[in-house]
């Protein structure tokens, strides 16, 4: 039931098609004015083609969207990269600064002494 409705549309298109075919089969004349070219081709026919180069056109203009998308999203993410190893390297370097600024005030050896005075006054 569901390849039926995917294909609905898909039909009703190719019947619009058709009539717009059988309905325009007159020749007109196409010219290329700047090259004074003249082709005699079908009314339908002219229809179509226009139809063709506006979807190579925008698929075109779609890739290359999407494309631009990638190459943002590829850079985002290797500047994301570089900043977690930025931040690693400087959380190492402040966890050193702060042990040597605690070994030096003899804060980590005498952690004893102030859990008492803590649990005294509290």
């Amino acid at each position: 039931m569901k390849s039926f409705f995917k294909s609905l549309p898909i039909f009703l298109i190719s019947v619009v098609v058709v009539v717009l075919m059988v309905a325009n089969r007159n020749s007109v004349i196409l010219s290329l004015n700047p090259l004074q070219y003249e082709l005699v081709v079908p009314l339908y026919l002219v229809f179509f083609m226009g139809l063709f180069f506006g979807l190579i056109l925008s698929t075109i203009l779609l890739l290359t969207r999407k494309l631009q998308t990638q190459v943002n999203l590829h850079r985002a993410n290797k500047e994301n990269i570089r900043l977690r190893k930025q931040l690693i390297a400087l959380e190492k370097e402040f966890d050193t600064k702060t042990d040597a600024h605690l070994a030096g005030t003899n804060l980590i050896e005498d952690k004893a002494p102030l859990k008492k005075h803590l649990v005294k006054n509290f």
